[in-house]
């Protein structure tokens, strides 16, 4: 059987998207303090209590918001000639 790219011929390692045992376990450990300090409601008291908190919030944050889709509205034909060069190379030879 001839290779296949990401086939080894072995079963090993953890599923694809599955994080590992300590990226899942520092994700249960956010989760719980961010509970334990309130929430959102006690996230929303710090960032409201001190403009510095706020910034703190908005630098935090901005790295976990995708991007909004954007139609740009492109319309109309672009002419273009695209010149090909082919060399035909003797592999036998």
């Amino acid at each position: 059987m001839p290779f296949q790219k990401g086939h080894n011929g072995k079963h090993v390692g953890r599923a694809k998207g599955t994080p590992n045992k300590s990226t899942a376990k520092y994700q249960d450990d956010q989760d719980w303090v961010y509970e334990h300090l309130g929430g959102r409601e006690g996230w929303l008291a710090f960032a409201e209590k001190n403009p510095l908190n706020k910034a703190q919030f908005y630098k935090g944050i901005e790295k976990r918001i995708p991007p909004a889709p954007v139609d740009v509205g492109v319309s109309g034909q672009i002419d273009h000639t695209v010149n090909v060069k082919i060399t035909v190379v003797d592999t036998k030879g």
